[in-house]
């Protein structure tokens, strides 16, 4: 059924090694992300509609995730202490009746006018990072 630790879910085909090789990989990147964007000072729930710029965190490869498709997400307004007003955003996927966190998507409204520059310099940070392991 693939695991846990905490809410981060693994496939069960994931060695020790690949799994601490996740974790490491998936706590720089939100390393990367809590740099730009900052903590999550407050959050809401959100049940209208909503349009943003993300970058998604996520575990595993595109083709696993291909196998288990989101089916739910559930929508936060935020308030980044580093960039303002934005979403935090969990997609659910179904794992041998298990529901697992499928991504997170950090985001921020479509009308800010330096969301595509703050997505884009966590993308070239992260290829810095991932570059020079």
């Amino acid at each position: 059924m693939g695991g846990h630790r905490g809410s981060f879910h693994y496939p069960d085909y994931f060695t020790s090694e690949q799994l601490n090789e996740e974790i490491t990989g998936i706590t720089k990147v939100l390393s990367i992300i809590t740099d730009r964007l900052g903590t999550v000072v407050s959050y809401n729930l959100n049940n209208s509609q909503i349009s943003y710029r993300f970058f998604a965190l996520q575990s595993a490869t595109p083709d696993y995730w291909n196998k288990h498709p989101y089916f739910n997400g559930l929508i936060f307004d935020v308030e980044y202490s580093e960039k303002g007003l934005g979403y935090l955003i969990f997609k659910y996927s179904m794992i041998k009746d298990d529901l697992v966190i499928n991504s997170i998507l950090y985001c921020l409204p479509t009308d800010n006018p330096k969301a595509e520059i703050v997505f884009k310099e966590i993308n070239d940070d992260m290829m810095r990072e991932f570059n020079n392991t």
